[in-house]
């Protein structure tokens, strides 16, 4: 009866650290809250360190492959868009997505605001990527495109690649 009493604590651990995080981003204690988050994505079992711990290199590379997929999204039809295997996510699995996503999201703004600006993308391109995996379309996918522009921006992008993250996460906004 131990260990699954143990199972049900280590199962909100990751939710948990991501509402203290919240607050602590709430009373502008942005140290306290990417610290909370870091701590939250390891006990979700989504990253195996905290952020910090990988290196320019490895997060450009992830960075990129993600930029891939949600290209190939963008540009293949949608009839040829890989189909998911299997039934769609219970519950609290749809639950443990948006928290994750949740988790990028604030992350993301936090780097941005301390100008770092690979964190920053690395993270807004995960919330994407999660966001979209949800059943519905979530506040946290506008967000995610407004984290971009704001990263693409800040890093000289072009005017086009602006112009596509406002446009979508306008479009994202709407049917909200």
């Amino acid at each position: 009866a131990a260990q699954g009493g143990g199972g049900a604590v280590r199962a909100q651990r990751g939710p948990l650290l991501r509402r203290i995080a919240r607050r602590h981003f709430l009373q502008g204690q942005h140290k306290a809250a990417e610290a909370r988050l870091n701590e939250a994505l390891v006990a979700f079992e989504i990253e195996r360190q905290p952020l910090e711990g990988y290196t320019d290199g490895a997060l450009a590379w992830r960075s990129q492959l993600m930029r891939l997929a949600h290209l190939r999204k963008v540009f293949l039809p949608f009839s040829r868009w890989p189909q998911p295997g299997g039934p769609p996510p219970t519950a609290p699995e749809e639950r443990r997505l948006a928290e994750v996503a949740t988790c990028y999201e604030l992350l993301s703004q936090i780097y941005l605001m301390n100008h770092r600006i690979r964190l920053a993308d690395y993270c807004a391109r995960r919330s994407l990527a999660l966001g979209l995996r949800l059943a519905s379309l979530a506040p946290v996918v506008a967000r995610a495109y407004a984290d971009l522009l704001a990263v693409t921006a800040a890093t000289g992008g072009s005017r086009r690649a602006v112009a596509y993250y406002k446009a979508q996460g306008l479009g994202a906004w709407r049917p909200l």
